[in-house]
């Protein structure tokens, strides 16, 4: 719901006058600079606020901006950030989609900075949103959330706005934590506590084999969610060692459907291979693989409804293996525009994780890429590609 709010909010607030393209000139920029640096007072005020603080233009420009921007980005010096828009500045993966810039792609829609602007600029009021960043650094994608506050003020007769960045990284990682791992973990465990505890009260050695074997598949689920938390960790401070080994495609797969199908959230669903999937040796960490995979099937299976169809399949498409998982639900504009970052998640406030820890995993450990496509006619398919190479 929240999503939707967001989308409409943009639509809202934008005007017949409204574009991307216009910005002030450099001339005037400069002048506009060099009055707040000989500004005493303002100058002190923003360099003395602890978070990433820039005053902005009515064009969304930087005009100037606090020397913890500076230093938070790595950055030289403030030559660098004068006359860019706040995306620009960190690096935002989609500030450099369009030929506008910041605030001229399809996902400025729903980012939360460029809304901030836009809506301390329409009610001349403050204006907070929280916003998930994916900025390049270093040739990598890196997540960040961070909480964009717009202040509009009025000075020598020009309007302009004090907007800072607060990280909320950390916050996000430990609510999320809270409502999904800890959660999952305390319920696994005392499922298993449950079925330990049925083992003692009975004699009957096919009802205890029967306990036996649910209490193992509990354990089994509760060290994966333990390793994968762990896994997640290690991929974000680039401290995950990864095994490369040749697996075979379908074996994967087929082994994946089993799981799946195993589990609660499978019931009156029907997970199943396409029969033109092709068996191919590949070369990659098979528990990261599998992580993804059945991360993608989890997701399509809670998207669908009784009787529906969830189809993984894989072939070889242009020198790389791809796999497909798709269902037959349509993924809202607004929806899709938030899938992959950070503390994203469709299941309520806190969450996340899931679709962005597969892009994760893919693309900064596989060497592959993961992407996705929705629409109301054919439903969603998930991509996972990975390179193959021919082995003679």
């Amino acid at each position: 719901m929240i999503f939707g709010l967001l989308y409409i909010t943009y639509l809202s607030f934008m005007n017949k006058n409204y574009n991307p393209l216009e910005q002030q000139s450099n001339d005037e920029i400069l002048k506009t600079r060099l009055k707040i640096q000989n500004t005493d007072y303002i100058r002190d005020i923003i360099n003395g606020l602890p978070y990433i603080t820039a005053i902005l233009n009515s064009y969304r420009q930087v005009i100037f901006s606090n020397e913890t921007l500076l230093q938070q980005l790595n950055i030289s010096s403030i030559d660098e950030v004068i006359g860019l828009r706040p995306g620009e500045v960190i690096h935002c993966v989609n500030s450099n989609k369009e030929e506008g810039g910041c605030g001229a792609s399809e996902n400025c829609k729903v980012c939360g900075v460029f809304l901030s602007i836009l809506q301390a600029q329409k009610t001349k009021g403050k204006s907070q949103y929280e916003c998930r960043i994916k900025a390049m650094h270093d040739g990598m994608e890196i997540a960040f959330d961070y909480l964009a506050t717009s202040n509009p003020i009025i000075w020598e007769n020009e309007e302009f706005i004090i907007f800072s960045l607060t990280d909320i990284s950390s916050e996000k990682r430990r609510k999320a934590l809270e409502k999904t791992f800890f959660h999952d973990i305390i319920n696994k465990a005392g499922s298993l506590q449950g079925f330990i505890q049925l083992i003692q009260s009975v004699s009957d050695i096919e009802t205890i084999q029967k306990y036996t074997h649910l209490a193992s598949d509990i354990s089994q689920e509760l060290i994966s969610e333990i390793l994968s938390q762990r896994q997640l960790i290690a991929a974000e401070n680039n401290e995950l060692a990864i095994s490369i080994e040749r697996v075979e495609s379908i074996s994967i797969m087929s082994s994946l459907i089993r799981e799946i199908s195993n589990q609660k959230i499978s019931q009156n669903i029907q997970v199943i291979m396409d029969e033109k999937s092709t068996s191919e040796y590949i070369h990659t960490d098979i528990n990261l693989l599998r992580r993804v995979l059945l991360n993608m099937l989890k997701n399509a299976v809670e998207a669908s409804e009784k009787g529906d169809f969830v189809i993984i399949s894989g072939e070889l498409s242009n020198s790389r293996y791809v796999f497909k998982v798709h269902n037959s639900k349509f993924i809202s504009k607004d929806i899709q525009l938030q899938i992959f970052q950070r503390s994203f998640s469709t299941k309520g406030m806190n969450r996340g994780l899931g679709t962005y820890s597969m892009k994760l995993f893919v693309e900064n450990y596989l060497n592959g890429k993961v992407h996705f496509e929705s629409n109301e006619l054919n439903g969603t398919t998930f991509y996972v590609e990975l390179p193959y190479f021919e082995t003679v």
